[in-house]
């Protein structure tokens, strides 16, 4: 068995290596702000601890003033006769009735006065919370808005936010910094220094790793435990050269890692006392699949002959698993049996058996218990449902396309469902 198969019998190669990290944290302790960095932030930054007013706004546009008058109209005599309902829900209702809106089309969401043209916004933000405002003119039509909510404007002193602008400073400088510590570490390899004495000029965290698989094992077969879960680690040590170190690579935590490559015990075929066990479990394996395999078989042939399947499932004390809704695309046999299964069983009819087939070191067999055709109406029916998807995505593409080219024209900012209302006009 090791001689005919020797090549399912390798010990796999296995290499050690020095790792050197260091990451913004390692080096914030070192860095020193006084007040003055931090208020000049502070000062120059005003959007980013005033927040303006926002309001929560339902939209509904339409071509004509008669239009928009008449939604107004039914609004106001619906509210005037019920005075359970809330505002709301009255021109939720009356609208989507009345126009091809949906709820979710009308909803703005949380918007400033930026996001309006200057004549609206003036209007929409002097009034109060659960107000109508409009009909209103403007170059895209007729718009009624309603107020759903409001969100003040927050002020933040600079008491209230001096740390978090201290600590933001600080990472922001230990990133500028480790870039620069970075090249201080290949400077020194480049004169002859080892990982080690490289990592200790900056101040590198430093492990040793003995040897390792490229799946993480070590030479006892074992997940080595403080190994860093960092991306591409493996790869980088298995593709440097002996006494070699690897480019820093940076992580999405930002950060940034070395390897140097120390020893390399390459690939080679395992002995016979290494292998021996290995061997036994593989020649067992094969035994077992040989006796499941002829069983499958003899299950098969008496089926075959008019025996009845229930009754051979009891008498070689086999597994059944319903599968109602198995379809041709395999969906509904997931884990249950493999591609080649699924193909043989949409060429059968009812009542027939698929041949035994290779499963996970086994065999089955699959009777079909029901066929339903597929419905016409269903298959019009998804058709419907692509074209729809399709024409959705084309205009998608379309709206991206000239918010893209307006922003990048005139550097402002757009609020996409203010923007996509405008092409919603279904009064």
């Amino acid at each position: 068995e090791l001689n005919k198969n020797i090549n399912k019998y390798q010990v796999p190669e296995y290499r050690k290596f020095t790792l050197m990290s260091i990451k913004p944290a390692d080096l914030m302790g070192s860095i020193k702000l006084n007040n003055e960095n931090i208020r000049k932030e502070y000062d120059n930054n005003p959007e980013k601890f005033n927040q303006k007013e926002t309001r929560d706004l339902y939209l509904a546009n339409f071509n004509t003033q008669e239009k928009a008058e008449e939604i107004i109209n039914l609004i106001n005599e619906e509210a005037i006769s019920s005075n359970e309902k809330k505002l709301k829900d009255i021109f939720l209702n009356v609208i989507t009735k009345n126009t091809k809106n949906t709820e979710e089309s009308l909803k703005l969401g949380y918007i400033s006065t930026l996001d309006l043209p200057e004549e609206v916004a003036n209007s929409v933000f002097s009034a109060s919370k659960s107000k109508l405002i409009g009909p209103e003119k403007t170059p895209f039509g007729w718009r009624i808005f309603y107020i759903n909510d409001i969100k003040p404007k927050i002020i933040l002193t600079y008491e209230d936010v001096k740390d978090k602008i201290e600590k933001e400073l600080k990472v922001s400088m230990a990133l500028e910094r480790m870039y620069e510590l970075g090249n201080t570490f290949y400077d020194e390899l480049a004169a002859g220094n080892n990982i080690k004495d490289a990592a200790s000029l900056i101040e590198g965290n430093i492990i040793e790793i003995n040897y390792i698989d490229i799946n993480g094992k070590d030479i006892k077969n074992k997940i080595i435990e403080n190994l860093p879960p960092y991306p591409d680690l493996m790869d980088t040590v298995f593709s440097t050269n002996l006494g070699e170190a690897s480019e820093i690579k940076n992580t999405i935590s930002n950060i940034m890692y070395a390897i140097q490559v120390e020893d390399i015990k390459t690939s080679r075929n395992m002995n016979f006392d290494e292998a021996k066990d290995k061997i036994v479990q593989n020649l067992i394996l094969e035994d077992q699949i040989d006796i499941a395999k002829r069983e499958a078989e003899k299950f098969y042939n008496e089926y075959q002959n008019n025996k009845d399947f229930e009754k051979l499932t009891k008498k070689y004390n086999l597994i059944v698993i319903n599968s109602p809704n198995i379809k041709r695309d395999g969906s509904g046999s997931e884990g249950i049996i493999n591609k080649i299964a699924a193909e043989q069983i949409f060429q059968l009819n009812k009542s027939e058996i698929t041949k035994p087939i290779s499963y996970n070191n086994g065999f089955t067999i699959s009777k079909i218990i029901n066929i339903t055709a597929s419905n016409p109406a269903d298959n019009k029916d998804q058709i419907t449902e692509i074209n729809g998807n399709i024409i959705d995505g084309i205009n998608s593409d379309i709206l991206d396309l000239y918010i893209n080219n307006l922003s990048n024209k005139h550097n402002i900012k757009i609020n996409n469902e203010l923007f996509e209302s405008l092409f919603l006009n279904n009064s």
